[in-house]
């Protein structure tokens, strides 16, 4: 008895899928042990009837496995279909979480790289800052370097962090599930379909932004460098939904490569925009942070704006950029509102330059 019961042990940890063992062929039936320790291991022993032969057997187990798989597979492309709606021609991320949560039976939200839950489906709504927190301390990682699934729990339940694809490091979010079964193949499929819906809208969503961004950063460049009519201009800060009356001073950050005979390029700049933009995005920050002449222009109030602060922003930057690049940072003495953009920048400007 002790080798069938090695036999079902080895089979369960090599991922077999069953045992089958034929009618009155070995013994009259199955032994008790065998079936306590095959329930103990959630692995099926099917009991082979000994007039039907084992291809005739074979062949039946196939055809309802197959059949079984096309009912898993049309379900899937029906909800499939019904998600692909809510989330990308009525964009109800809510509503689309809502669905996903009564499909699987779970509790799932959308959280991003400071650890805010932005999304969920009603079931969690009133712990969403509790879970945030909660992982924030039991994950303790920088979510903006994280690429692969995270296992984790809360309160006694597990929870899988999924990321999902963005096109920038800002921008990244992750799809959370408390309680997820992984090894429940309809529900892995069907997140897998999830996943690659979300990536899509998401980056719908970080084109548009992205889009924003540049006209916000093209439209606050030219500030800088042409003379406007002071109440045009608050005019037109305004129309960009900027505060052009609250007090700000202005932080440049000036890139440079340590070996001197290489170029920066513009892809590392702007990654260094998106960590920039983070860093002030932990602190719930209000900023202009843009891209100017490959510089990163910051304009905040003086809160944020200060000696401690900037000397820690640029030691965050260095833990990303170790060894590569040197970051040189000059910042404004005044503090006005952003109608005077261009002397607070030329103070900033001065500052970098005198080191």
């Amino acid at each position: 008895m002790e080798e069938y019961e090695k036999a079902i042990k080895e089979m369960k940890e090599k991922g077999c899928a069953a045992i089958g063992i034929k009618e009155k062929r070995y013994f009259d039936q199955v032994p008790d042990d065998v079936i306590h320790l095959a329930d103990e291991l959630r692995f099926p022993v099917l009991l082979l009837p000994k007039e039907i032969g084992l291809s005739v057997i074979v062949r039946n187990l196939l055809h309802r496995l197959l059949r079984s798989q096309s009912d898993l597979l049309r379900k899937i492309i029906d909800y499939n279909n019904e998600l692909s709606h809510l989330i990308l021609k009525e964009e109800r991320t809510n509503l689309f979480l809502e669905k996903i949560a009564t499909i699987i039976n779970k509790d799932v939200f959308i959280i991003n790289s400071h650890y805010q839950i932005t999304h969920s489906n009603r079931n969690i709504y009133y712990q969403l800052d509790e879970i945030g927190q909660n992982l924030k301390e039991q994950v303790a990682a920088d979510l903006l370097e994280v690429s692969e699934t995270i296992d984790t729990d809360f309160k006694s339940k597990s929870v899988v962090l999924l990321p999902i694809q963005t096109n920038f490091k800002s921008d990244i979010v992750f799809l959370g599930i408390l309680d997820f079964e992984k090894n429940d193949p309809f529900s892995a499929l069907l997140i897998q379909q999830i996943i690659n819906l979300l990536s899509f809208a998401t980056l719908r969503i970080s084109i548009n932004q992205e889009m924003k961004r540049q006209i916000k950063s093209e439209f606050l460049s030219s500030i800088l460098t042409e003379s406007q009519d002071s109440k045009v201009l608050e005019e037109q800060l305004k129309f960009q939904g900027i505060d052009a009356t609250s007090s700000n001073k202005c932080a440049i950050i000036n890139l440079r490569q340590q070996d001197l005979s290489r170029l920066v390029n513009f892809r590392v700049i702007r990654l260094i925009h998106d960590y920039t933009e983070w860093f002030f995005g932990e602190e719930e920050a209000d900023t202009q942070i843009f891209i100017y002449r490959e510089k990163i222009i910051i304009f905040a109030s003086d809160r944020f704006i200060t000696k401690g602060v900037l000397v820690k922003l640029q030691e965050y930057l260095y833990q990303h950029f170790s060894g590569s690049f040197l970051f040189d940072i000059g910042y404004s003495h005044s503090n006005l509102s952003l109608i005077e953009m261009p002397v607070l920048y030329q103070e900033a400007r001065q500052a970098l330059s005198l080191g």
